[in-house]
């Protein structure tokens, strides 16, 4: 992979799993909204949507299924409770993706040319460890990293989802969902995707 076509890839990937963190948020509301009763649910939206952080939307779910389903069901808070950590841990990688330093490294090895990391400052006490010049330091999010969340975040909304039609009763829509979303693919089947994508773009311009 080119670095031309890493740097295409880096953010394709970067959009992609942003936005898709949206439907993670939109799939938490459904959960409260099962809990509720149809007439309660425009005073929950209003309040759920109304909310500005992540953290308070989560939260908000959370106590709506604490005070409706912990003592009426205690296998499917359990399950919740599962749920809320695993999305709250995606939620601190979601916002490193939206709030860190886009960064490129000449001489990093291919899938690690650009990458995320913290701010560079001087006081800043979250880079605690400094990479050979040019190359991406290890805990900076480069494009199979981002792709790496991009799956979890669909696996784990997925999961919401069916959790969300086993408190309204109804049967689950993703019944065959594996245990562990997919793994990131290697670094050449990313760049055969790039190429793909950008060479009918070529041939229409050179026509």
């Amino acid at each position: 992979m080119s670095p031309t076509e890493e740097m295409v890839a880096f953010y394709f990937e970067l959009g992609l799993a942003i936005t898709q963190w949206a439907n993670v948020e939109l799939t938490l509301f459904e959960v409260a909204s099962a809990c509720m009763s149809k007439r309660d649910r425009k005073l929950l939206a209003l309040g759920y949507f109304n909310l500005e952080s992540f953290r308070g939307k989560l939260d908000f779910v959370d106590g709506v299924v604490e005070g409706k389903i912990k003592t009426k069901n205690p296998r499917i808070y359990t399950e919740w409770r599962t749920l809320y950590d695993k999305t709250s841990q995606l939620s601190v990688t979601r916002n490193k993706l939206a709030h860190n330093s886009v960064m490129g490294f000449l001489n990093g090895s291919a899938g690690r040319h650009i990458g995320i990391v913290p701010w560079i400052t001087k006081d800043n006490p979250k880079i605690k460890k400094k990479a050979a010049p040019g190359v991406a330091p290890s805990d900076a999010l480069c494009v199979r990293d981002i792709i790496s969340f991009r799956f979890e975040g669909f696996h784990t909304r997925m999961r919401i989802e069916n959790l969300a039609h086993k408190i309204a009763r109804k049967p689950v829509p993703f019944s065959r969902l594996a245990p562990q979303p997919n793994s990131p693919p290697p670094i050449h089947e990313i760049s055969a995707q790039m190429r793909a994508m950008i060479q009918p773009q070529r041939q229409s311009s050179r026509a």
